[in-house]
């Protein structure tokens, strides 16, 4: 597929924490928490945090990005915070810590947060927050190609990387009326197939037209049958 030119490098990082790569990511030690009552902590950043609070509360996020931005969100490095024990107290606490992103609860699926850049919402086409009419019944990678064919340039969605591609084919029926396709996208997925953080989307920041790649954290099969 062809990758939005501006969104390369920040997909490429996306990558390399697949489900695969982040059971040997960096876990917190005892010495750099206080108690078992604090996420983050030293040398950890926000992918890692939002992973530790989404199996204390079992609950998901995604996490919508700017390519422009040398440094990506995932990567901002978090402080120890005392862990929440409900979705509010998690929105409120990670509003706090990300004061240049919008922290919101899902519509629908209460168990989701959502962490996106709040410069995106500045772009009145951000085709996220595009809102449109659907009726859908099949797979869940057909819904997705089917949004993504319907937005063209604007959403382009990574079908996997290297010899994995990404195969949900779990099915789903969608009816939506006047729904943002970032709810579309989120709420027909299957959350115990999924990593914590379900998807992550990068956006070509300030530049008319902007595309957005979207990489989603579920379940990869062989590209290449043997």
């Amino acid at each position: 597929m062809t990758i939005i030119p501006l969104a390369k490098s920040m997909i490429a990082v996306a990558l390399a924490f697949s489900a695969t790569a982040y059971a040997s990511a960096h876990y917190v030690s005892a010495e750099e928490i206080p108690t078992e009552n604090y996420v983050g902590g030293i040398d950890t950043n926000l992918y890692q945090t939002l992973n530790e609070i989404g199996t204390a509360l079992n609950c998901h996020f995604t996490i919508e990005d700017s390519s422009q931005d040398s440094a990506p969100l995932r990567q901002r490095p978090m402080p120890d915070l005392p862990t929440p024990t409900l979705i509010p107290a998690t929105i409120t606490l990670l509003q706090s810590q990300l004061p240049d992103c919008r922290v919101f609860q899902d519509a629908k699926v209460n168990s989701v947060i959502h962490v996106e850049f709040a410069g995106l919402e500045a772009d009145n086409e951000y085709v996220l927050s595009k809102l449109r009419d659907l009726d859908f019944s099949g797979p869940i990678y057909g819904l997705e190609l089917k949004i993504s064919k319907a937005e063209g340039k604007r959403l382009q969605i990574n079908d996997g990387f290297g010899s994995l591609i990404l195969t949900d084919f779990t099915p789903t029926s969608v009816h939506a009326t006047n729904e943002s396709n970032r709810a579309i996208l989120t709420d027909s997925l299957p959350l115990n197939r999924y990593d914590r953080i379900l998807w992550e989307a990068y956006t070509d920041y300030g530049v008319s037209n902007a595309g957005t790649l979207m990489q989603f954290n579920g379940p990869y099969a062989p590209r290449y049958a043997k």
